[in-house]
């Protein structure tokens, strides 16, 4: 990539990103051993569980916000006048998706702090929160199928691959936010969530980097921003990563949609499976850890990804044999 590029999709979203997480990291609580009083107890929960919604719902505007401004710096270098709200470009409408799942699945989230999370309120149904997330992934899944005059030909795909863009970006989500926010027996990853949403990420820049360069150059944004995510996590200053989790998914499956109508090879859709799948697997995988040492389950998880991106390279270089 030119220098220009390198700085709109690389550096922005980067700093963007660093930004970010200083400002999530100050809204997570920190715990205070001096006030030991049960009306301090109280007050003390009430303030973590609003900051614990805050600081996701922030992580993950601010990881979204940093992918925008790659996409904009790109259409910008690149002299694009489409519409921003909506482009040309069926693949660069992916933002809408990412927005939505951040502000929805943060706001529904488990620590919330609002009136809608769930785990404050006894009688709420968290169920209420995937059926939103199910409407947001295959929404976006149908808005990053290409359309028009010049697409007609791949119609009859759009079906097929609209179901399985959207099962497999709710089931990501829905992997990530259970490693994210623990699980029975288990902690949460605070340290190590960003590196799967990194694994995830490897999958789309494998297949842009095989079609079209424009997908290449703005998954680049969003690995820049995961980057710094991974950073401030493995310093113990990121406790709020489950917020890049939505976005992330929402963002891949843009990524892969364009990816497949732009390749010049027609793989079968199960070759793309190693992408698509990669969070599943890795909650797969640290399901049958259990409740084993940090190194252990992060061991696992990269054993996993890698196997299931390794299994996508063939069949991305390979041509299809006519």
């Amino acid at each position: 990539m030119e220098t220009s590029l390198w700085i709109a999709n690389g550096l922005v979203p980067g700093l963007i990103a660093v930004v970010t997480c200083l400002i999530a990291w100050r809204l997570t609580p920190r715990t205070n051993g001096a006030i030991d009083s049960p009306a301090s107890d109280c007050s003390n929960a009430a303030a973590q569980d609003r900051s614990l919604g805050l600081a996701p719902l922030c992580l993950g505007l601010g990881w979204t916000l940093a992918v925008v401004a790659g996409l904009i710096g790109q259409r910008y270098v690149k002299g694009d006048e489409s519409s921003l709200l909506w482009p040309d470009d069926f693949w660069q409408r992916g933002y809408w998706g990412m927005i939505a799942a951040t502000v929805i699945m943060c706001t529904l989230g488990p620590a919330s702090g609002t009136r809608f999370g769930w785990r404050r309120r006894q009688d709420a149904d968290p169920s209420f929160r995937w059926i939103l997330a199910a409407v947001i992934v295959f929404a976006s899944a149908a808005v990053a199928l290409p359309g028009g005059d010049g697409w007609d030909d791949t119609s009859p795909l759009h079906r097929g691959w609209m179901l399985l863009l959207g099962a497999s970006g709710l089931v990501s989500m829905w992997s990530l936010d259970r490693i994210g926010n623990g699980s029975p027996g288990r902690p949460p990853a605070d340290r190590w969530l960003p590196l799967v949403v990194l694994a995830t990420l490897a999958g789309p820049m494998l297949v842009s980097v095989t079609t079209y360069s424009s997908l290449a150059t703005w998954t680049v944004s969003a690995i820049s921003a995961t980057l710094v995510c991974v950073v401030f996590a493995a310093l113990g200053r990121l406790k709020a990563g489950v917020g890049i989790v939505y976005p992330a998914a929402a963002f891949c499956i843009a990524m892969i949609s364009a990816g497949r109508f732009y390749s010049y090879e027609d793989h079968p859709w199960w070759t793309y499976a190693g992408i698509l799948w990669v969070a599943p697997a890795v909650a797969i995988g640290d399901w049958l850890v259990g409740a084993k040492a940090t190194p252990i389950r992060i061991g696992t998880a990269a054993a996993v990804a890698i196997a299931m991106t390794l299994w996508t390279v063939p069949w991305q270089f390979t041509a299809v044999a006519e």
